[in-house]
């Protein structure tokens, strides 16, 4: 199992959970599940505006190896 979330780096959009499938199926590993985690609290910002929307979910993917 492996847990992740999509993050903002320099201002751009990074798609992490799909960064990691591509990953897990180049390295030999069958994916079998995966799972959206929702956080009941509201996620903190550093700053007092935004660009993208905030990130209150992380992704846990259940792949084995084949």
């Amino acid at each position: 199992m492996l847990k992740c979330q999509d993050e903002i780096e320099s201002g751009i959009q990074c798609w992490s959970h799909i960064e990691i499938k591509d990953l897990l199926e180049t390295n030999g590993f069958q994916l079998e599940d995966m799972l959206t985690l929702v956080q009941k609290s509201q996620p903190a910002m550093r700053v007092d505006y935004q660009k993208h929307a905030r990130k209150n979910h992380s992704y846990l993917w259940v792949a084995r190896l084949r």
